[in-house]
């Protein structure tokens, strides 16, 4: 949606936008991504130009690898080039008791509980949280390691249609916004929010 966001943007200028026309994410502000990002934002209005920079992962430093256009880029660029793979899901849990081991083993991972004797005999107690979905890429893909939960793709989604969506709204005055969209008729609502 966001290429798309940008074409409709390069459309303002009142001629078709060049093929090189996108909403560029980059993790750097090195002149290789400068040069790019200029060549990606030629035809759009400088003043979207300036909302798009100031979305830019590499704005936030260290925490850059947190930032949903960051991630949603690199699924991008997955979907792209490898494959998303979701071939796990997580599944998380706490032992609420002392003495807890993890011993691995070839194909997966076994949990060994040590209850010390003690003399009140109480039995450790499970928290058991839902398993999630994981998206990433293949383990047998080049690259570094990379997944995210179904709840961080949701965060995403979200992120896109209520945080950067919004920022836009002005460049096209006669447009219904989401929120009309879905008021109208509620089963438009998206099944990730």
């Amino acid at each position: 949606s966001l290429d798309h966001l940008a074409w409709q943007l390069g459309l303002l200028s009142g001629r078709t936008p060049s093929r090189s026309s996108a909403f560029p994410i980059h993790s750097s502000d090195s002149p290789r991504d400068r040069e790019r990002f200029m060549r990606a934002t030629l035809d759009i209005p400088c003043e979207a130009v300036e909302i798009i920079k100031s979305l830019q992962p590499h704005l936030r430093g260290k925490s850059m690898k947190s930032d949903p256009l960051w991630q949603l880029n690199k699924l991008c660029n997955l979907d792209k080039h490898v494959t998303v793979g979701s071939s796990h899901t997580l599944i998380q849990f706490k032992v609420l008791r002392e003495g807890v081991t993890w011993r691995s083993l070839e194909d997966s991972q076994e949990l060994e509980i040590f209850t010390p004797i003690d003399d009140d005999n109480t039995e450790p107690r499970f928290e058991l949280h839902p398993p999630e979905l994981i998206f990433g890429k293949p383990i047998d893909a080049p690259g570094a390691d990379f997944w995210i939960t179904e709840r961080q793709l949701a965060a995403i989604h979200s992120y896109v249609s209520n945080d950067v969506l919004p920022r836009f709204g002005p460049f096209f005055p006669n447009c219904p916004t989401l929120a009309d969209v879905t008021r109208e008729d509620p089963s438009q609502n998206s099944p990730l929010q």
